[in-house]
């Protein structure tokens, strides 16, 4: 019967229309079966019509325009990028180019480029003499890492000082540099054209990009860089980052870390009960998009005093739309910032291109999102004279002597980060910079 039904009905409305109006009969005991099936119907229906708005939803964003994953594009000699979710030209998230996203479950946002193997909890925090990646960008047969490794990590060195010195990540206002990359740290309300477009360079000669910006939420940008407002610019001269690692709740640092001028912590962690641990004092707090929903509940107690909050993942036109503008409207009275898509393009490309590096030389696969601390790490590099890290660790693998944060049981997850490679990334960083691990 359902299908002589279906034969007559000549759009997917019209059968929708059909079957919820047949539905309505509920007196009608003499055919249990054939409500059930138009109800099996409806529902399918309804899930078809959800996936197509989806689908829809995602064309948006990307006609918006994002930026092509390098992965993605046209790179010399066809070397492909491997498995990263955005590379030179990219902001994070979605930014500007017409190309679409995929998200992995426990690192949601990130595009994903050709070869993303980032969904495979079987990989690993990285895959030592395993499977690695050329300069071509062809996976090698399993085996050994390269024999030539001397020297490996000064070569790695020289690369990070030629990235750093190309995308002009220098300590540039404690350096009074006057023409720098220090005006372009934020997006505010000065760096949106007549068109509410915030442009900027892609590296190299790759052109330029832009990410545009719904008009009310430019208006709740901020007037200014508030690190201009300070006659040349804020220098602090000893800065502490606060990673989460579960190693610092066996650590007594807390002393030390609030010695800094200015302290930095990673995801809004807490402070009270860990005060002997991480310290309390901060300064600014560098967020995801995750932290930003906790911060739209209700109940939400946020610290005291304030502190300057970054995020980092702003390009996105969902996050914009959906978590960040209504942040803003819920609570004018915090000192919201959002990283300009020039300072996050620099970073994942300084990211990528050691990551590539480092593959070619060690012969292993590192899993492609970049850690949140690379743009925390690059922004206190622009505002002070050193840098100290604490609560960065290679984490592989839950233990009860090492949990993945300090501060909660949370399970750990390796099939996302490579921990391994980002410290390798800050400690190449910290060949060049004064930049410390600690």
């Amino acid at each position: 019967m359902a299908t002589r039904r279906a034969g007559k009905i000549d759009t997917a409305a019209g059968f929708v229309e059909k079957d919820i109006e047949s539905l309505k009969d509920v007196n009608d005991k003499s055919k249990p079966s054939t409500r059930r099936l138009r109800y099996t119907h409806v529902l399918l229906l309804v899930a078809l019509l959800v996936m197509s708005l989806d689908a829809y939803l995602q064309f948006h964003e990307r006609s918006e325009g994002k930026i092509l994953p390098v992965s993605a594009q046209p790179a010399p000699d066809n070397a492909g990028m491997g498995p990263e979710p955005v590379a030179a030209p990219q902001v994070p998230e979605e930014s500007p180019s017409a190309q679409g996203s995929s998200h992995s479950a426990a690192g949601k946002g990130y595009p994903r480029g050709r070869g993303d193997r980032t969904g495979s909890r079987k990989q690993g925090a990285s895959r030592r003499g395993g499977t690695g990646i050329d300069r071509a960008g062809q996976v090698q047969v399993n085996g050994t890492a390269p024999a030539d490794q001397a020297g490996s990590q000064e070569d790695i060195n020289k690369v990070a000082e030629a990235l750093l010195a190309e995308l002009r990540f220098t300590p540039t206002f404690c350096s009074h540099q006057e023409q720098n990359i220090s005006s372009k740290i934020f997006m505010t309300r000065s760096s949106v054209d007549h068109a509410n477009n915030v442009n900027f360079d892609k590296p190299g000669d790759q052109g330029h990009g832009h990410v545009v910006l719904d008009p009310n939420f430019a208006k709740l940008l901020p007037r200014a860089n508030f690190l201009l407002k300070q006659g040349k610019g804020v220098c602090h001269k000893t800065c502490a980052i606060v990673g989460n690692s579960g190693t610092m709740a066996h650590k007594t640092q807390g002393e030390e870390i609030d010695s800094h001028e200015a302290v930095l912590r990673i995801n809004y962690a807490p402070t009270r009960r860990f005060e002997k641990n991480v310290g309390s004092k901060t300064t600014y707090d560098f967020s995801n998009r995750e932290n930003a929903k906790r911060m739209l509940r209700p109940r939400m107690r946020f610290r005291q005093p304030k502190t300057k909050i970054i995020f980092f993942e702003g390009s996105s036109p969902v996050n914009r739309r959906t978590i960040f503008g209504p942040l803003l409207k819920r609570h004018p009275e915090q000192e919201i910032d959002f990283l300009h898509p020039q300072f996050v393009n620099n970073a994942q490309s300084l990211w990528f291109k050691i990551k590539k590096e480092m593959e070619v030389r060690k012969g292993v696969q590192y899993h492609n999102k970049p850690m949140s601390g690379i743009y925390a790490v690059l922004f206190m590099l622009q505002i002070c004279e050193s840098v100290d890290m604490y609560g960065f660790e290679a984490y592989t693998k839950p233990s009860r002597n090492s949990p993945y944060h300090y501060f909660d049981a949370v399970k750990g997850v390796t099939s996302v980060h490579s921990f391994d490679f980002a410290i390798d990334v800050f400690k190449a960083i910290g060949n060049v910079l004064q930049l410390s691990l600690k």
